[in-house]
């Protein structure tokens, strides 16, 4: 998703990497969440007696609170990106080779709700 954002774009890709970071982990988290568990722990938070559910919130708010504290304080939308532009970049992505290594299969339309939640 980040080839296509920086691509279309001309954006850093590290930055489209930080931009999306959060809401693919929220996306993906229910594909493997032991290993995102794992992240959390390294990233001080605790997982103990905690739901699924309550360690994703936990874990992409601190990945929203790690971009802004390294002064990424913008989304999508504040780089110029209009909705209107993530059905093709959906499209694009979709069709990136990395997508194969995701962990879990996405469609089109899941590959727009990942860039809408990142907007």
């Amino acid at each position: 998703m980040a080839h296509s954002l920086g691509g279309y774009f001309d954006f850093a890709h590290g930055d489209c990497n930080a931009l999306l970071l959060d809401s693919v982990i929220y996306y993906n988290f229910q594909a493997v969440p032991d290993r995102y568990r794992d992240i959390a722990g390294q990233m001080g938070i605790s997982t103990e007696n905690k739901s699924d559910s309550q360690v994703r919130e936990e874990l992409t708010e601190s990945i929203v609170d790690l971009r802004r504290e390294a002064g990424m304080n913008y989304t999508l939308s504040g780089l110029g990106l209009k909705r209107e532009d993530i059905p093709v970049l959906a499209e694009m992505a979709s069709n990136d080779a990395c997508m194969l290594t995701n962990p879990r299969e996405l469609s089109v339309a899941e590959v727009e709700e990942i860039y809408a939640r990142a907007f």
